[in-house]
């Protein structure tokens, strides 16, 4: 009996999986955190991009960021715990408790999350590609590096989906006695 409710999860469970880890954003963190150069010669024409805090998983625009012009330079300065973040233009925005961050491209109506990054043969250098609608969007990222200890959203929502199902399924159980 208990087989059978297993695997009628099991499907649920691994799209819900499948789906958070699709969304899940890149942290990434600066090789040597003094200047970091951002190269977005690539695929980049007509779109808009910026860095926010590693802590706004969800790419919320009304708690800052920090916006990137075609071939920008970031510089980024530790300040205690927090990091202060500037690019070419002047503008700034802080990094709290860290140097970490996350990229994001504007599609002219919400913020997305980067969808794969490859390593080039450069050293440090990676292509980090967006989606929005029909077209794919990428750039060039130089001077940063995946963050060694990122935890995603997909490991939050993965965890509360499956302790929502596991609590649906004790009620079920119960009601049936």
């Amino acid at each position: 009996m208990k087989a059978k409710g297993i695997i009628k999860l099991f499907p649920g469970l691994a799209s819900m999986f499948i789906s958070g880890a699709l969304s899940a954003s890149t942290i990434w963190m600066p090789t040597d955190g003094d200047l970091n150069i951002f190269d977005f010669s690539y695929g980049a024409s007509g779109l808009d991009f910026a860095i926010f805090d590693d802590s706004n998983l969800a790419l919320d625009d009304s708690l800052g960021y920090l916006p990137l012009a075609m071939f920008d330079k970031v510089e980024l300065q530790a300040s205690g715990a927090d990091w202060n973040i500037t690019n070419s233009g002047g503008d700034g925005f802080t990094l709290t408790d860290s140097d970490q961050f996350l990229l994001a491209a504007y599609d002219g109506v919400n913020w997305r999350n980067d969808i794969s990054i490859t390593k080039l043969g450069e050293a440090n250098a990676y292509e980090v590609e967006f989606y929005n609608g029909y077209y794919g969007y990428s750039l060039i990222l130089n001077d940063a590096v995946p963050s060694a200890v990122p935890v995603p959203a997909a490991v939050w929502l993965f965890g509360s989906g499956l302790t929502g199902l596991i609590a649906m399924s004790r009620r079920k159980r119960l009601s049936k006695q």
